[in-house]
């Protein structure tokens, strides 16, 4: 789950930071559901985003810190 004290606004801004660090790294897409992992602006933890063929963002989540 996301940090209770983001908003909406919030939880967008943080996917397209991964998505942007995804498209800046290079990032081949090659598969019907591409995924990529980031972390969020705090370091705090990290977003997994699945992408499509086009780069359209179809899920995302937040990953728990092992």
């Amino acid at each position: 789950m996301f940090p209770m004290n983001w908003d909406i606004k919030r939880v967008k801004q943080e996917i397209a930071l991964v998505y942007e660090d995804m498209v800046e790294s290079g990032y081949t897409l090659r598969f019907e559901n591409n995924k990529w992992r980031g972390f969020v602006s705090n370091k705090k933890f990290k977003i997994l985003i699945e992408v499509d063929k086009q780069g359209n963002i179809t899920n995302a989540y937040p990953l728990k810190n092992i």
